[in-house]
């Protein structure tokens, strides 16, 4: 009698067993989220550059949700850009002390010694 594995089974004709399967579907969601990121960081710019600063905040939570979850496929994401985007909607709503303090974390993102003096 021929095992299951040698004649298809359940697996399909392609001869992909379900751990291969679930390895494409983490694969193909941690890009899906990675190209959800990008847009964010471009989505946050516009919102900012057009003062729909309620937009923008949304966006910028709703991204790091979307770290979360990226963090959860161990994968590394550098939010950088994202924090940077967040700096300049706290600038425009003259919430100095935020901006400050969301920099320094930028800064520190991009791997600079940041000195405060």
């Amino acid at each position: 009698m021929k095992r299951k594995e040698e004649i298809g089974g359940r697996e399909g004709s392609s001869g992909e067993g379900w751990k291969e399967r679930s390895v494409r579907g983490r694969e193909s969601r941690k890009v899906e989220v990675m190209c959800v990121m990008y847009v964010a960081g471009r989505l946050m710019h516009v919102c900012n550059a057009n003062c729909q600063y309620d937009e923008a905040e949304r966006t910028y939570h709703r991204a790091m949700q979307y770290v979360t979850q990226l963090h959860q496929y161990s994968v590394t994401v550098n939010t950088a850009a994202l924090h940077s985007e967040y700096s300049t909607l706290l600038f425009a709503r003259s919430q100095y002390e935020e901006v400050t303090d969301m920099s320094l974390l930028t800064v520190l993102l991009f791997g600079w010694d940041a000195h405060v003096f």
